[in-house]
């Protein structure tokens, strides 16, 4: 009896774990995961007039082994400034992940606060609506499109499969 095909007995003549598999295809896995985000806290200062955001995003983690740097999705974001548990941390942005250096390596089990500052005129995942000449009486607001291909929109993302953080976002500032 088997469960699936991943299960099943190979075929006659046939060692492929994998028949169903297409020709040239790889298995892919989730990332390392060196650190456990705990909590997210998200503050925003979003400017309809120019539709950009700036804003504070405070990760709490905890690592799982000894990790001395912790890696965040941040597309497109402009990070100004790094913190650890209130002091300056040197930091790293390659447009796509924000890499911040420990000042001391975390044990398993030790946790820290990385916070960091940012400005963004985001191009996806958050979009801004308002006023135009044929709808002026339309009032200025913000969406989010909650995709996976779009984390790190708007705020530094610590995501990862079966393991959400608890988030709290202060209400943001308007300027209109």
């Amino acid at each position: 009896m088997r469960c699936c095909h991943r299960h099943a007995p190979a075929a006659a003549g046939s060692s492929d774990p994998h028949p169903f598999s297409l020709p040239g295809a790889t298995e892919h896995y989730a990332a390392p995961r060196p650190v456990r985000a705990e909590h997210v806290r998200i503050e925003l200062d979003l400017d309809f007039a120019q539709h950009t955001l700036a804003g504070t995003c405070t990760t709490r983690v905890s690592a799982v082994r000894t990790v001395s740097t912790v890696t965040f999705d941040a597309v497109d974001l402009d990070v100004t400034d790094a913190r650890v548990d209130g002091r300056s941390a040197a930091f790293s942005n390659s447009g796509a992940h924000v890499r911040v250096e420990l000042p001391r390596a975390l044990d398993a089990g030790q946790a820290c606060d990385i916070a960091l500052t940012y400005r963004a005129r985001p191009r996806r995942g958050l979009y801004f609506w308002g006023p135009t000449r044929a709808t002026p009486t339309v009032r200025s607001r913000r969406g989010r499109r909650g995709r996976t291909s779009t984390r790190g929109a708007g705020s530094p993302a610590w995501t990862r499969p079966r393991r959400r953080p608890r988030r709290r976002s202060s209400p943001p500032s308007r300027r209109t």
